[in-house]
């Protein structure tokens, strides 16, 4: 852009730097940015005429101002662009009128954000909301038995799977019942023992999922290889889920569910079949699907299968445990753990965590924006030893594990499902958890929250 003649005066300078001043919108913002984060953000053009650098912490606002100058002009010129970094756009909102007509013809600049200085955690809290065990928690309930899944409707209580009484337990976020009895999850056809329930999600798309004419607003996994459904009929709130698919014949062993959204076609159901080491999807009238992207990975070791499914964002996450020698059950072991990410057709992307520090993974998530040292990061919760291991999203790389004020690690053995929630119920930064302690034989529903 070439420079016209300087202007001279303090107060005209002040003028003409106002024209120089334009304001940015931080749209679709990566998941990698964390609070309390500042990024070096370096605006520069093709030709490297004007650059600028400023701080920034965009967990704490979407919006900033740039200010730019040309060599050889005694006062800034305008320069607008449209930046752009990985998985996230700049936009403009506002600046000199004169100056927004000429952003199409000017030289697009980018935008390098340094990896940001992560802010040092204070430790983090457990708090024991409900148990088996009296003394254990703040609420006993002798029927809350190896849980393990959790789901919630938005604003509502959390439903968690009762893996040992065939049920549903419905707790709020303080570990209040609300559904005392619970709600009873059907096994196999014909069969009297009670289930055995491990997943379970709420479904936002209710209505076009119908079991015998019922909206299926939560689904239910189960190691006897079926699905469940569930829903409130006007207000009332019924007894007993709905069975709606039964694979216990073909020996399947549902560890997880999750509902995916592809941008091909119509949403579908997956689920981590342990037994038979593959990921079985159904449509939303309950039949077996094709293999789509088939959720294969050519290089899986052999003796893992498909232990939990997670829908974060538009990536799938599969977690891995090592099969025993019936296949019933994962083998825990420091080291045996693997994590993949696929697209949400199944198409395999790339392999995001293994071995190390993993063990039995189940349960993932990703943390909140203010979740001290993990902010936004991907936790991964290991069965076999009970701790919480924090990886890079963008990268995979492992970046600790939670633990408490003391350093010492936080542990639950028999640690299944972590969850957190935006839907102002509660705190957005606790972490609840549900585990089976004791070998299974006991149950533990907590929460986790950052000490600042």
């Amino acid at each position: 852009m070439p420079c016209k003649k300087p202007v001279r005066t303090l107060r005209n300078r002040f003028r003409l730097y106002r024209r120089c001043t334009a304001s940015f919108q931080l749209s679709n913002p990566p998941k990698s940015i964390r609070a309390g984060s500042a990024y070096v953000l370096r605006v520069f053009s093709v030709n490297k005429s004007a650059t600028t650098a400023s701080y920034f912490d965009f967990s704490k606002t979407r919006s900033f101002v740039a200010m730019f100058g040309l060599p050889g002009c005694q006062v800034p010129r305008c320069v607008p662009f449209t930046a752009k970094m990985p998985s996230a756009r700049i936009s403009y909102i506002s600046g000199d009128d004169r100056s927004v007509s000429r952003m199409a013809r000017l030289p697009m600049f980018a935008l390098r954000a340094l990896r940001p200085r992560r802010r040092p955690s204070s430790g983090f809290l457990q708090t024991n909301l409900v148990s088996d065990t009296p003394g254990t928690a703040a609420h006993t309930d002798p029927f809350l038995i190896n849980p393990w899944g959790i789901a919630f409707e938005p604003g509502q209580s959390f439903f968690i799977a009762d893996n040992n009484g065939g049920s549903a337990k419905v707790f709020d976020p303080s570990g209040n019942p609300d559904i005392p009895v619970g709600v009873d999850v059907p096994g196999p056809s014909g069969s009297a023992s009670a289930s055995t329930p491990t997943g379970i999600v709420f479904n936002p798309i209710a209505q076009d999922l119908l079991v015998r004419g019922t909206p299926a607003q939560f689904l239910f996994a189960t190691e006897d290889g079926t699905i469940s459904t569930w829903a409130t009929i006007n207000g009332n709130f019924p007894a007993n889920a709905l069975l709606a698919v039964d694979d216990s014949a073909s020996g399947a062993i549902y560890k997880g569910l999750a509902i995916l959204t592809p941008q091909c076609c119509r949403e579908y159901l997956a689920l981590a079949n342990f037994h038979a080491g593959f990921i079985a999807t159904y449509d939303v009238t309950f039949t077996l699907l094709g293999t789509l992207g088939s959720f294969k990975d050519s290089n899986l070791p052999t003796g893992y299968a498909p232990f939990n499914i997670q829908q974060i964002g538009t990536q799938v996450f599969v977690t891995y445990a090592v099969q025993d020698a019936a296949g019933l059950n994962p083998v825990p072991g420091s080291g045996n753990g693997i994590v993949n990410v696929f697209d949400q057709e199944g198409n395999f992307i790339r392999r995001f965590a293994s071995n190390g520090s993993l063990n039995a993974p189940w349960g993932i998530v990703q943390a909140s924006a203010n979740f001290a040292g993990f902010s936004n990061d991907i936790l991964i919760g290991n069965f076999g030893d009970g701790t919480v291991d924090a990886f890079d999203l963008a990268t995979g790389n492992f970046l600790g594990q939670l633990k408490d004020a003391s350093g010492k690690v936080i542990s639950n053995p028999g640690l299944w499902s972590l969850v957190f929630r935006s839907d102002g119920v509660g705190s957005p930064d606790t972490l609840y958890f549900t585990a089976g302690s004791s070998g299974e034989d006991h149950g533990l529903f907590g929460a986790i929250s950052p000490q600042n």
